[in-house]
């Protein structure tokens, strides 16, 4: 019985010593766990603070107008950009004086005799003849296009001829009274400033089309007449909102040099 307890004495101090090997090894091992996290997590925010400070350091570049702007969400989602022309700090065109109204007023003389030409030259001479390379100073652009009834041409201008670009359609009814009809509807679509006059032997119904901002953007100004069972209509763009004026007097040349 001694030697038993005896024994079991000698044996608790190693018992002991044992327990506080494991709990020292046990705070050991939670020192390095808890460590590793702790360093994970200090270089997650880091590598989180480089990529905020980058991401930062981009949008302050775009804010500048550098290589890695951004494109503007209303722009990508409509399609257009923010871009303003020179001279307007609002994208829209600069106002000047409009000469609109003195456009609508009939021309001082009655034009020019027309050129001589065969009777009824529309009557052969539907195609390629009735709308000549150059006229007046203005140049064709390509050739001209005939689709079934419907002839038609355009011109390219400049600051020379005085207006900027003018489009010639005849169209080949089956009568007179026919033609009559389509000039109405070849007119139908320029409501503003409607009048009429005669000029070179052709009584000429002039109008123009509803623009809003005369002062920003020039009106396009028809002429329409009829010659037998044919309706002519021209229509011109001016250079610029006070250049309505030259430009009707430059499609007047125009019409003048036509043998119809």
């Amino acid at each position: 019985m001694r030697q038993s307890c005896g024994r079991g004495l000698l044996n608790r101090p190693i018992l002991y010593a044992g327990l506080v090997l494991l709990f020292l090894g046990g705070l050991g091992v939670g020192w390095l766990v808890f460590w590793n996290a702790d360093e994970r997590a200090t270089d997650g925010l880091t590598r989180e603070g480089g990529l905020a400070e980058g991401n930062q350091a981009n949008r302050v570049q775009g804010s500048e107008g550098g290589p890695d702007e951004p494109p503007d969400r209303g722009a990508a989602a409509t399609g257009t950009t923010e871009e303003t022309p020179q001279g307007s700090a609002t994208g829209a065109p600069a106002e000047v004086s409009s000469d609109q109204e003195q456009a609508a007023e009939p021309p001082a003389g009655g034009g020019s005799p027309r050129r001589p030409a065969p009777s009824g030259f529309l009557q052969t001479g539907f195609g390629p003849a009735a709308a000549q390379s150059n006229l007046a100073g203005a140049t064709r652009i390509g050739e001209v296009s005939v689709d079934g009834d419907t002839l038609t041409a355009e011109y390219s201008g400049g600051e020379a001829v005085g207006f900027d670009m003018l489009f010639l359609s005849v169209k080949r009814t089956a009568s007179a009274a026919d033609a009559s009809s389509e000039a109405e509807t070849l007119i139908h679509s320029f409501p503003v400033k409607q009048l009429s006059y005669t000029w070179g032997g052709r009584k000429i119904r002039q109008a123009m089309n509803d623009e809003g901002r005369p002062t920003q953007f020039p009106p396009l100004v028809c002429f329409v007449w009829t010659e037998g069972r044919f309706a002519i209509r021209v229509v011109v763009a001016p250079l610029a909102p006070d250049r309505v004026v030259d430009a009707r007097q430059s499609a007047l040349k125009f019409i003048d040099a036509l043998p119809y």
